[in-house]
Formats: structure tokens, sequence, C-alpha cells
């Protein structure tokens, strides 16, 4: 039998609770109700193992860990269990050299809350770069509290423990995450005459120039939103072949990097004009399955592109290999800043299209289709954006 109560002079929770065959035990909580109720479910919960007959198992860190690999790792992109991989060495970084000799039943509460604590004051595994660990943004701590709360629900499942602490912590407020940021009308077309430059293979002076006189054609205030600082060269970046086609399919698609990256012609129906991103043999996708409709420019320039013989992959390298993801990241990284957009990375294409969607007064569910993402929370960024353009088209009325 197990039960709790509070002193009503110190206002301190205790346990109370006799072991099969013991003596009574009574052992001091504190003032917290909650860490009580927590105390008497994992007391109830070995109490059940004793009168079975069964004792709880004594697992390490490094055993549990070992095993949870085995188990999960198949099931993840190599992508997603790097993240998860990173996230973990922060935590073993944490916990210390000796972590792998750790008791599962050791992480409790507090030690995940002094794991906040350490993360938001800038430490972390810096991966051998000797690189100062900045403060982890709020949005990226609580991403980490998930995937260790994930990861020590299968210690629950597996009776390794009897409660999961991390699951008990109260995830920050988000209030530093990065405002999205959306291509306008000029910047896309900025965007495709420099892409257009570096096809031709075009000298960064060259690409400088052309930038000066298309920012010098637009008002003032284009001007402060699109000009930064920008150290010329005279050399020839690298890109890849078919780049300006890359960029309009990511602008005209919504297109994932790895979507991109992955298209092979059997997902185009063209005679249709539709891309298909369905689970395949070797390729899952990363949210819903999802058919997108391809504008008629882009399926004139995707027919008219050069297939490569024994090779599936629509979009190919110099060589006639797949483009590896950092050539390709560094690729439109460098598209971006010979265009001198500020604030811009790979992801605000994606933006790009479901801003201009939500602006034409696409509906969000729509957009969530479109975008293959599985929660409508998702799209609500946009949401501002179809409202004010929803809000103005009052004003068309003739009275």
């Amino acid at each position: 039998m197990a039960f709790v109560w509070k002193d009503k002079k110190s206002r301190v929770w205790y346990l109370d609770y006799t072991p099969t065959g013991g003596k009574r035990v009574r052992k001091r909580i504190g003032t917290s109700k909650q860490a009580a109720d927590l105390a008497l479910k994992e007391i109830e919960y070995q109490l059940s193992f004793d009168r079975a007959g069964v004792s709880i198992p004594d697992v390490t860190l490094g055993y549990f860990f070992e095993r949870y690999e085995q188990t999960t790792r198949p099931k993840l992109r190599d992508k997603s269990w790097k993240r998860y991989r990173a996230i973990m060495d922060h935590f073993w970084e944490f916990l210390g050299p000796s972590w792998s000799k750790l008791k599962l039943q050791q992480l409790n509460r507090e030690r995940f809350e002094q794991y906040v604590a350490w993360r938001r004051t800038g430490h972390g595994a810096s991966n051998g770069k000797n690189k100062k660990c900045l403060p982890a943004k709020t949005k990226t701590v609580n991403t980490e509290l998930d995937v260790l709360a994930s990861m020590l629900n299968k210690a629950v499942e597996w009776n390794y423990l009897t409660r999961n602490p991390a699951k008990s912590i109260s995830r920050l407020k988000e209030d530093d995450r990065k405002p999205f940021r959306f291509f306008s009308i000029e910047e896309i077309k900025l965007l495709r005459m420099v892409a257009d430059l570096l096809e031709n293979k075009s000298k960064r002076l060259d690409i400088h120039q052309a930038v000066e006189e298309f920012v010098m054609d637009l008002d003032e205030l284009i001007l402060e939103v699109l000009v930064s600082n920008e150290r010329v060269r005279n050399d020839t970046p690298c890109w890849f072949p078919n780049g300006r086609l890359i960029v309009d399919y990511l602008l005209m698609t919504g297109a994932r990097a790895d979507e991109v990256l992955s298209l092979e012609w059997s997902w185009l129906d063209l005679k249709r004009g539709v891309v298909s991103y369905r689970r395949r043999d070797n390729w899952v996708p990363k949210g819903t399955e999802r058919d997108i409709a391809l504008k008629p420019e882009l399926i004139k320039k995707l027919k008219s592109l050069k297939r490569q013989p024994g090779q599936p992959r629509v979009f190919l390298d110099r060589t006639g290999k797949p483009i590896p993801p950092r050539t390709f990241e560094r690729g439109i990284q460098r598209l971006i800043k010979l265009c001198r957009l500020p604030h811009a990375s790979l992801h605000d294409y994606r933006h790009t299209f479901a801003s201009h969607l939500a602006m034409a007064s696409v509906p969000l569910p729509t957009i969530q289709k479109l975008l293959g993402h599985k929660d409508i929370q998702t799209v609500m960024i946009y949401a501002h954006l179809s409202q004010d353009h929803v809000r103005k088209s009052v004003n068309v009325l003739p009275f």
C-alpha cells in the first residue's frame, strides 16, 4: 500500500509506503503536490513488480541508447537520424564523460531542467570544430526536449522506466523565432536573371553590374530592401546545369530540397502536367503524399530537358550524377548572395510559393495539401497574408 500526505505546518508532502515483506517507509518529497503524485505513481509501479516477483531492469544509458539505435535508426532518414544524434550528443555532453554508465532511473525532472538552463546559456557539443556554442534558441531547446522525451517513451514501453521525466518539463515560450521571409515579384525576377547569367557562365563582376542596373530601375523603397553590401570578386561561381530550371521548379512547386534532388522522371506525368510525391521503394516523402499541378511554362522546360541514359533522376551535376545535397544548398545560397537579398535562404523558395498562393486568396487547407504538411497549424503563418488580401478585395465594390 502507498499514499501521499501533507504536513499542515510545514506544507511538505510525504510519501508513505510499505514494501513487500518489509517495514513501512516514509519519504519526504517537497512542497509540490505534482511531484508527490509522480512519486506515488512510481512507487506503486515498483510495488506492482515486487508483488509479481519481478524486478525493474537496472539499465544503463549506454545499453539503452545502443538498443534504441538498433530499433529506431532503420525507420528514420539519414538526415533525421543525424539531427537526432546531434541532440543526443548535446545531452551526453551535459551528463558528462561517464554518461553511458549512468542508470536510466537517475534521469529525473531536475536533470532535464538543468539541461534546459545549460543549453540556454551557450553550452553544447561543438562537433570537434572548436567553435563556441551559442545559446540555443527556445525553439531549438523545445525540439530537443521533444526528441529526448520521444526516446525515453521507448524506455517506458520496454519497462526500463516507470515514467518519462522529460514529458513533465514545461516547454519554453518561443519568442525568438525568426520571422519567415518570401521573395517579392521583383526579387523573383532578379533571381531568375542572375540564374540565367550563371548558366551562361558569366563572371561575378558582370553579374554584379547586371544586379546594379536591375536595382537602379526600381524605386528607392525596393532598392533599400534589395541592396546589401557585397564584396565583388571577378571569378566564376560554382553552379549546376539547368540551374534556372531548378529555380523555377522551386518557386512553382514549393518543393523541399530533398524533393528536388530525388525527383525522377517516373514521378512526372508531363501529359497531365502533374508531379507525384508518393512513397517509393527507395524514397519516402517527408510530409504527406501529394500531387502538384505544373504550370505550362514549367512543363515546356521539363519536356525540353535532355534525359541522361540509365539515370532516373531529373536534375544532375556536370558529371551526370545526382547533385549532392551540400553542393545544391551552396549553389542556391550563392545565387541569393549574388542577388544581394538579405536574410534569405533556400527554404524561402518554399515560403514564396505558399505566400503568393495565400495572397491570391487560395484557401489555407489547399496550401497545406500542396506543401504536404500534416498539420494545418503549420500553414497558419500565411493566414495574415490571406486575410490582408481578403480585406483589400472589398475595395473593388463600385459603391
